[in-house]
């Protein structure tokens, strides 16, 4: 999400629309699948972390203003392989159905072609 918020406020609009999640949804989601099943095909494991300060990011890594931090890939080698996330398993959140979590019919809806405005 803050890659959307980034987005519409470089377009100088405050808010994020349905549209800028859209047109980041697939570069995004494609970015971050294939370096997961890149990753685990070398038994290595891959979290994200998105709970971190952006600005304590910013001032630990001493990285320019106008960078945005997204999250954080921890890559490494598990000890045990699970296919639930560590923090599903302690409790932290539980997987949700794809109903009700996106205004469109299905994930699938998220790729399909918008009619231009």
């Amino acid at each position: 999400m803050l890659a959307v918020r980034a987005k519409a406020m470089m377009e100088g609009r405050l808010a994020p629309s349905v549209d800028d999640v859209v047109d980041l949804a697939e570069p995004v989601l494609k970015h971050r699948m294939a370096l997961t099943f890149a990753a685990r095909a070398e038994g290595i494991g891959m979290g994200w972390v998105s709970i971190l300060d952006p600005a304590r990011m910013t001032e630990i890594l001493e990285v320019s203003r106008e960078w945005i931090f997204v999250g954080h890939l921890c890559l490494g080698y598990p000890e045990a392989q699970d296919d639930t996330p560590a923090l599903e398993r302690a409790g932290w959140e539980h997987r949700h159905p794809p109903e009700g979590v996106s205004s469109r019919d299905s994930p699938a809806a998220w790729f399909e072609a918008r009619p231009s405005s």
